[in-house]
């Protein structure tokens, strides 16, 4: 029996998505898991919560999964923070969620 999952999915444009990744990677390698390569990179936040993050030309793409709907609302709100304080102010945009099951 698999369990259900929880996904929210955004793309939006920033100039420089790998840079975005690799320091959103290393913020938070020092408390949980994390890897990135030259276009993508994942984080673990644990309990089967992730973000994927992907480099597109000119967009960034994060996708989320997590087992509820609470903890994906939690890691939403943990990875819009954290991504608007680390983007340059002229790229900030809304970030738009898409959520799915």
């Amino acid at each position: 029996m698999t369990q259900e999952m929880f996904h929210a999915t955004t793309t939006f444009p920033l100039t420089d998505p790998m840079r975005l990744i690799r320091r959103l990677c290393k913020h938070w390698a020092h408390k949980i898991t994390t890897e990135y390569s030259d276009s993508e990179g994942s984080v673990d936040f644990g309990d089967q919560k992730t973000a994927k993050l992907y480099a597109n030309e000119g967009t960034l793409t994060i996708k989320i999964s997590t087992p509820t709907k609470s903890d994906l609302e939690t890691i939403q709100d943990v990875v819009e923070r954290h991504v608007v304080r680390m983007i340059p102010e002229e790229e900030i945009t809304k970030i738009k969620w898409e959520l799915s099951l």
